[in-house]
């Protein structure tokens, strides 16, 4: 199964960025692989459909893939230089 993660500073509810990030899942979802959100700042309306950005280490593997979209600066950046596996920007 691939599994395809996504990295985002801020998880918005109704802003460009989120939307996109829910629609990719969305398709990765229905492609049959494993895809989540880890996210430094959340919506309350997306706290349950997402986790928080240093969680991603529990699940990080040299076989997965994570996403991140690069919109601002943000702590998130450098956790994702340092994780495993196959990075996307």
């Amino acid at each position: 199964m691939t599994t395809v993660h996504q990295l985002v500073p801020n998880f918005d509810y109704g802003d460009a960025i989120g939307n996109h990030v829910r629609a990719l899942r969305r398709l990765l979802r229905s492609w049959g692989w494993t895809s989540e959100v880890y996210a430094q700042y959340m919506h309350e309306k997306l706290l349950h459909d997402s986790h928080f950005y240093t969680k991603y280490r529990d699940v990080a593997s040299p076989d997965h893939t994570v996403l991140f979209h690069f919109s601002i600066g943000s702590d998130v950046t450098p956790f994702f230089v340092s994780l495993p596996g196959h990075k996307v920007v």
